[in-house]
């Protein structure tokens, strides 16, 4: 028996919620390209409290990833079509 596995590529916000104790340190950080992600935000102050905001979610085209497939169908982890040829 095998599965058949269908990604979707999205892009959406995530909202970091930064008290005024560190809010001038992360703006510059942000300014300087040294936090250019949630992930690196959230790796450098733990403390965070931080959510995705669901209702911002849009559906990508290959457009607008770089000529790079958005919609993927696999069977048993092998790619068997991509919404570019």
């Amino acid at each position: 028996m095998w599965i058949m596995q269908i990604d979707f590529k999205l892009t959406q916000w995530e909202r970091f919620e930064v008290s005024e104790d560190f809010a001038d340190e992360v703006l510059a950080k942000i300014k300087s390209g040294e936090i250019s992600n949630g992930i690196q935000l959230a790796d450098a102050y733990p403390s965070l409290d931080w959510n995705t905001i669901l209702e911002t979610e849009e559906y990508m085209n290959p457009e607008q990833n770089d000529g790079d497939s958005t919609i993927e169908v696999l069977k048993d982890h092998e790619t068997v079509w991509t919404n570019v040829e």
